[in-house]
C-alpha cells in the first residue's frame, strides 16, 4: 500500500466520523429543544451525509401562520373604517393610550399602528409623550396657536447703552 491510500483512508474515516458525530449532535439539541418547548422530538432522517431539501424542512420547527396560511392586506376603505373608528373611540375617551383604544375596539394593538400614523399625519390625531406613556388626542396640537404666533417676527427693543461713571480724582 502506498502513503497516498493510507491517507486516503484515514481521511474518509475521519470525514465518516465527523458527519457521524454531527449528526448525534444536532439529533441531542432537537431532543432538548423539544423537551424544553414541550412536546415530541421529530425523527432525525435515518440518512447520513447529504439531506434533499423536505428532510430538513420536517427536522425543523414548523413556522407560524396567520389564520388563513397567508399575509392578510388591508384594503383603503379598511383602513379609513379602522381610522374613522379611532377617531370616534379617542373623542369620547380623550387621553387613551394604544392599549386602550385597541381593546375598545376589540382589535390588536398592532394593526392600529398604520391608521394612527395616517391620522397623525393628517394632524386629526395629536399625541402626547413616548412610548408607553404616548395618550393620543382628537384635533391639532395644543401648542399650534403658541407656534403660530412665536412664528410672527417681533420688534427688537432697543438696547440701552449704558453709561460708564467716571471717578473723579
Amino acid at each position: 500500500m502506498s502513503t497516498s491510500s493510507l491517507e486516503d483512508q484515514i481521511q474518509a474515516r475521519v470525514n465518516a466520523f465527523v458527519s457521524e458525530l454531527s449528526s448525534l449532535v444536532r439529533e441531542a439539541a432537537l431532543t432538548a429543544v423539544q423537551e424544553v418547548l414541550g412536546g415530541e422530538a421529530p425523527r432525525v432522517p435515518a440518512k447520513r451525509g447529504r439531506t434533499n431539501k423536505k428532510a430538513k424542512r420536517t427536522s425543523a420547527a414548523p413556522k407560524r401562520k396567520s389564520a388563513g396560511g397567508k399575509r392578510v392586506r388591508r384594503t383603503p376603505e379598511d383602513l379609513k373604517n379602522m381610522a374613522q373608528e379611532v377617531i370616534t373611540f379617542v373623542k369620547s375617551n380623550q387621553g387613551s393610550a394604544a392599549g386602550a383604544i385597541a381593546k375598545g375596539l376589540g382589535v390588536a394593538t398592532k394593526d392600529l399602528k398604520r391608521p394612527v400614523d395616517d391620522l397623525l399625519a393628517a394632524k386629526k390625531l395629536r399625541k402626547q409623550g413616548e412610548r408607553r406613556g404616548t395618550q393620543y388626542f382628537v384635533g391639532a396640537a395644543r401648542g399650534a396657536a403658541k407656534a403660530r404666533a412665536k412664528a410672527k417676527p417681533r420688534k427688537k427693543a432697543a438696547k440701552r447703552k449704558k453709561s460708564t461713571r467716571r471717578k473723579a480724582a
